[in-house]
């Protein structure tokens, strides 16, 4: 005798556990029982003492905190990208949805998911359970993980890619390196992937970034925009509670003895060596400088100083070697403190350039005596043309003769002509 199975049951089972809310993640909780690193200078499980400056982040990052934005503004090399990625693990592996995990580009987004995407996820059962790897995955099952069940998937892109920003709705969005993200003809990608979680109101959106130029850095103004929660530790001579600045190791720097690298405590002004380092990240906490925004934007900022994954010795000789060339210092300003670079213009300022045009010997619109070469300039908006009409005479002599706007996008006719 055959026996059918009840096809209506079935069918209400799995209605059922589709319709059914997944429960709440704790992100921290996740990785510290299940994110194991498998590379660096500290191999193992995931040491919340290691990196305790991620504890907060990571609470930000789950359902129990009404936030909806979460920023890390750091330097290179203390963790970020472990922290992102183990975020967007957790949300595949005990949630629902899609999740998008977005790159600068599609060849940083390959590059990811091949070396550190994969790899995490072979070393973290819970994850590999749900994702079993094929034999041979094409290069489209490489930038798309689905679970087992298909409740839920990670998408990991480039953001130089607009057609990958569409047709899709997003449950959890991290955007990693965010300040090298460029704009395109079809808009700005960081907008365009908010865009996405618009329909999903209790989604998280995740910027993680190095800064690099102000002003005009995406991720300072996003962590401007936040909380602006500093890393607070405790002087181990008076108790006394602060945030470690370049400004005060630079001010203690002997640049005969970059081993000696220290900072001073801004209360009993006693000096905060590297083997006190233990017992300052002991007495950690975040302190908001914009607390009013907590409730719908946490952003946090940490450098190198607060990671064992580099010495305050090391950082002196990085900056020792930088040190009066402004690409270098540009770089270990970003990279190893966390900061933005703001870069020191020699211009004249706008009144003086002002009245010098207005005591010209030529009029506006006019080739002058001299302008052997004429250039015009475009610069190409969204929404206009700017131009400028450049004359070039002798002696590298340059002559302002005439600019405007056209209030029409290139591609239109009424520009082109």
């Amino acid at each position: 005798m055959a026996q059918l199975a009840n096809a209506a049951r079935i069918g209400f089972e799995a209605l059922a556990a589709a319709l059914e809310p997944p429960p709440p993640v704790d992100y921290l909780e996740f990785v510290e029982d299940n994110i194991t690193i498998g590379e660096g200078a500290f191999p193992g499980p995931y040491s919340r003492t290691l990196f305790p400056y991620f504890d907060a982040v990571l609470q930000a990052l789950s359902p129990a905190d009404p936030c909806r934005y979460v920023t890390l503004q750091a330097s290179a090399q203390v963790g970020k990208t472990l922290i992102a990625t183990a975020f967007a693990l957790g949300s595949v592996t005990l949630g629902r949805g899609l999740t998008l995990l977005l790159h600068p580009t599609e060849e940083n987004a390959l590059r990811f998911s091949k070396i550190k995407l994969e790899a995490l996820m072979r070393s973290t059962p819970i994850v590999a359970d749900h994702f079993p790897k094929r034999s041979r995955d094409s290069q489209s099952a490489i930038l798309f993980k689905q679970r087992d069940d298909g409740m839920a998937a990670l998408l990991i892109s480039g953001a130089n890619s607009p057609a990958s920003l569409s047709q899709i709705t997003v449950s959890n969005l991290v955007l990693d390196d965010v300040a090298k993200y460029e704009s395109s003809a079809a808009g700005d990608p960081e907008v365009m992937a908010e865009s996405r979680c618009r329909a999903i109101a209790e989604a998280k959106i995740f910027r993680i970034s190095t800064p690099l130029v102000a002003p005009g850095c995406r991720i300072t103004r996003s962590f401007m925009e936040g909380s602006q929660e500093l890393p607070y530790v405790s002087c181990p001579h008076c108790g006394e509670m602060q945030v470690l600045e370049w400004s005060n190791m630079l001010a203690n720097l002997d640049e005969e003895h970059p081993e000696a690298a220290c900072f001073t405590c801004t209360g009993c002004g006693c000096a905060i060596e590297e083997h006190h380092r233990p017992a300052l990240l002991s007495t950690f906490e975040w302190r908001a400088q914009n607390p009013s925004a907590m409730s719908h934007h946490r952003s946090f900022w940490i450098w190198s100083a607060y990671s064992y994954l580099q010495s305050w010795e090391q950082i002196a000789r990085e900056y020792l070697k930088t040190k009066g060339d402004p690409s270098g210092e540009q770089v270990f300003l970003n990279d190893t403190v966390g900061k933005a670079y703001a870069a020191h213009g020699s211009g004249r300022k706008w009144e003086e350039l002002r009245d010098r045009a207005a005591k010209s010997h030529y009029p506006r619109g006019t080739v002058p005596e001299g302008a052997l070469v004429l250039t015009l300039g475009l610069d190409l908006q969204m929404d206009r043309c700017e131009w400028l009409l450049v004359g070039h005479g002798r002696q590298y002599r340059r002559y302002i003769i005439d600019c405007g706007v056209i209030g029409n996008h290139i591609s239109e006719r009424d520009a082109q002509n």
